[in-house]
């Protein structure tokens, strides 16, 4: 009924169970008057000290600490990307808002990275990108931006690194 304008509509305690059993008393207003036509998500483009380039959001990265060579920034799985709806919530609500949470971020994103990986390939500087695309009624994709959110030096200096012969 509140979905209808009834806002101060309520049954009667005979008619209640009705409301109950038929589970009528569901609200599906977070979806009216339509679905919402945006959606995002990350793309975090990382240099290792041995200057190759790698993607550290592809697969569950930031969960398992591994990092992807695609460099490709198309929209990600999901599932992979988040893990579960709390780290989905975290960079929806929290870090997309929050200032001050970046840079906490950051120095957690490196001190996992490096202490996984050996000295060649510890992480040096990242790029953390929030891609968005929108779709129209019909179902088509369009790329409506590419945004930077957070840009992080994991070391002051670079450190040195000889390539092998």
């Amino acid at each position: 009924m509140s979905n209808l304008g009834h806002q101060n509509w309520a049954p009667s305690w005979q008619s209640s169970r009705f409301v109950w059993l038929f589970r009528l008393d569901q609200c599906w207003n977070m979806f009216s008057p339509q679905p919402p036509r945006t959606s995002f998500w990350y793309w975090i483009e990382g240099e290792l000290v041995n200057e190759k380039k790698v993607e550290l959001f592809k697969n569950g990265g930031i969960h398992t600490f591994e990092y992807s060579y695609d460099m490709s920034d198309e929209l990600l799985d999901f599932v992979t990307a988040f893990k579960n709806h709390r780290w989905f919530k975290y960079f929806e609500n929290g870090y997309n808002q929050r200032e001050h949470l970046k840079e906490p971020f950051g120095k957690y994103l490196c001190r996992e990275f490096n202490s996984r990986n050996p000295p060649e390939t510890q992480l040096w500087t990242y790029k953390i990108w929030v891609i968005s695309h929108t779709v129209d009624l019909s179902g088509t994709k369009n790329r409506s931006g590419k945004q930077l959110m957070w840009e992080h030096q994991c070391f002051d200096n670079k450190p040195f690194y000889i390539p092998p012969t």
